[in-house]
């Protein structure tokens, strides 16, 4: 008889912590301006699908107004990265700061997590929803 699969959520904070890490390997593409890469990581609801070329028009807002995304150990810090659950839905709320030089934390991506999809694959699945200026809601 085969060994019991561990699903990866399992383990709530061993999860959170692949998820910050996922995350932040898109924070890292942005930054690097790898349009492509950046929208790979990440499924995309077919209705609202963003093209390479609309992330780069999109993030050149943010690169004219910041110069750079931080990927030092402060702009890791979890505490830039908020997770919203949405436990009927089987999904969590990603809301991750893009940290510039003056910490104005004033832009972030916003993901989902697909917490079925990632047990079936055994990763972290993330859902683009979006990247731009904070919004109060």
């Amino acid at each position: 008889q085969p060994p019991k699969r561990i699903l990866i959520t399992k383990n709530r904070e061993a999860f959170q912590r692949l998820v910050r890490a996922r995350v932040f390997d898109v924070v890292k593409a942005l930054s690097r301006r790898q349009w492509d890469e950046a929208l790979a990581m990440a499924t995309q609801p077919v209705e609202s699908a963003l093209t390479s070329a609309a992330l780069g028009a999109l993030m050149e807002g943010y690169f004219e107004e910041h110069g750079l995304i931080r990927l030092d150990p402060e702009a890791r810090n979890s505490k830039h990265c908020r997770i919203g659950e949405r436990r009927e839905a089987g999904l969590w709320d990603i809301e991750q700061a893009l940290v510039d030089s003056e910490e104005m934390l004033d832009w972030s991506l916003r993901l989902t997590v697909d917490l079925k999809a990632s047990e079936e694959v055994d990763e972290v699945v993330l859902v683009w929803v979006g990247v731009g200026p904070v919004t109060l809601e």
